[in-house]
């Protein structure tokens, strides 16, 4: 049988890039899969920062409590004056666009919105996908 001709030059390149390994490597390797093995270390606890930061977290808390705490002492008058006037309407002005919104039933709208959209989806999908009707020859 003939050697297959990518076989051959597979293990010509092979035979040419056929190095001995680097002195050590072995143990090298060894160590990198030991220390990889071992627990890790626990964590270093941080105490003078991680005290610090709770403190300052604390005195923030604590002053933005103080802050809201405080009363607000300010002039009433430039409120007063920066508030517009609302003008009052009697009672009777009132009547007509309370029985004007009485008249609207905004669900009997929405279940005619409804209706329509249904509608014309149904009409979309005859017009499209149902066959045509054969014209008779005669």
């Amino acid at each position: 049988m003939k050697p297959d001709p990518w076989e051959e030059k597979l293990r010509s390149e092979a035979a040419r890039l056929n190095r001995d390994a680097p002195e050590g490597l072995d143990q090298r390797i060894i160590h990198a899969v030991a220390r990889s093995a071992r627990p890790p270390a626990p964590p270093r606890f941080a105490g003078p920062a991680a005290i610090l930061f709770a403190a300052a977290c604390a005195a923030v808390v604590f002053y933005s409590y103080q802050e809201a705490a405080k009363p607000v002492h300010a002039p009433a008058a430039p409120i007063a004056l920066a508030v517009p006037a609302v003008p009052v309407q009697p009672e009777e002005a009132a009547v007509p666009i309370t029985t004007e919104l009485l008249q609207e039933d905004p669900l009997q709208d929405e279940a005619d919105s409804v209706y329509s959209d249904a509608r014309s989806a149904v009409s979309f999908l005859a017009a499209n996908f149902l066959p045509a009707t054969p014209q008779k020859s005669g």
